[in-house]
């Protein structure tokens, strides 16, 4: 299960933030995580998001085949629905009814390979087999069919049905950068504040976030982060719940908005390669002390906004930090001992800037 972290940096900026972590059947079968997989998907043609100033990605954690099966049925409803492409609001209830239709299936299949109907059919008390009627008229197998569908206790299959979240994140001309939190219940416009995260670890990431906001005054809250500030701030709140929750793994993979196209003249930008595992440990440099911000932020500018290669960047990385010897170790897995947590306590307007 993957955490997606999202946030809105101002009117016209956002990103999305996920790791590659998923669990398919969890702890109870044996199986062991996987570290390779996109937990965020672009809904839309990039080309055409260019064209129109349109922008929405979907971001999902639970079991993967899920939100894969969501995204396809939502990209085929938004071709049949083009007038939902210039309003992110009428595109979140499309996604949001693929997402109910995908619950409802697994549903049914569920039913289906227990009693044999599915979950309209119990709806009616009846189905249909080789132009035969049978009434499901049982108690037990109406208690047990109720039960699965209402999710009443533990079952097998149960964590793949109802253990899955969904977030669309977008920009529309008319109302800029907003998202919309999606599951089986319905759908909910996000940002009360300007971050939020779904899965593992987001009361850890959302405590670096609330550090820094509560410092700000309200002017400064009401204006926003550039878009190089919110990265930074965003990725210090990923980096911080990827360290200390046991469901993260992988690589980083972020996609970037940028509605005013100032610095990223695509619209959307997907980085999911060394250049964001790459800005992470820099990050994990500046969290513990090895390097100031002044170093750190502008290096993750040219990984991820001006796409400059990795490999001179790492160097530079080892070059200006005061002790390259023991950060290579830390960032090899080796537990770090005294480095300065100030970043997160006294010293958190260092995040923002």
């Amino acid at each position: 299960m993957a955490t997606v972290f999202f946030m809105k940096f101002n009117r016209h900026q956002g990103a999305m933030l996920a790791d590659e972590m998923s669990w398919h059947l969890g702890f109870k079968y044996g199986y062991r995580p996987s570290r390779y997989g996109d937990n965020i998907l672009n809904l839309l043609d990039i080309d055409f998001s260019i064209n129109n100033d349109f922008s929405a990605i979907y971001g999902g954690v639970g079991f993967p085949c899920f939100h894969y099966e969501v995204v396809r049925k939502s990209q085929k409803m938004i071709k049949e629905n083009p007038s939902s492409t210039s309003d992110l609001n009428k595109m979140s209830d499309l996604v949001k009814d693929a997402f109910q239709n995908v619950h409802q299936r697994y549903i049914s299949d569920k039913l289906n390979f227990h009693f044999g109907f599915d979950m309209d059919e119990l709806n009616q008390s009846k189905f249909n087999r080789n132009e035969k009627d049978y009434d499901i008229k049982q108690d037990g197998v109406l208690q047990e069919a109720k039960r699965i569908v209402k999710h009443q206790g533990d079952f097998d299959g149960a964590v793949r049905i109802f253990n899955n979240d969904g977030v669309l994140l977008g920009y529309d001309r008319t109302n800029g950068i907003n998202a919309y939190h999606i599951d089986y219940t319905g759908r909910g416009l996000d940002f009360a504040y300007p971050f939020d995260a779904i899965g593992p670890g987001k009361e850890l990431a959302t405590r670096v976030f609330a550090d820094v906001q509560c410092r700000m005054q309200l002017p400064q809250r009401r204006e926003g982060f550039s878009l190089s500030d919110g990265l930074f701030l965003l990725l210090n709140c990923g980096v911080e719940s990827y360290d200390f929750t046991i469901k993260a793994g992988g690589y980083f993979q972020i996609f970037i908005i940028d509605g005013k196209r100032e610095l990223i003249q695509e619209m959307n930008r997907e980085i999911n390669d060394h250049r964001i595992h790459l800005t992470a440990e820099i990050i994990r440099a500046f969290r513990w002390g090895f390097i100031s911000r002044e170093i750190a932020q502008p290096m993750m500018e040219k990984l991820l906004l001006e796409n400059q290669p990795w490999e001179p960047l790492e160097k530079e990385l080892f070059e200006k930090t005061n002790n390259p010897m023991l950060l290579r170790k830390y960032l090899m897995g080796y537990k770090p001992e005294n480095t300065p947590r100030s970043v997160i306590g006294g010293r958190t307007s260092e995040v923002r800037g």
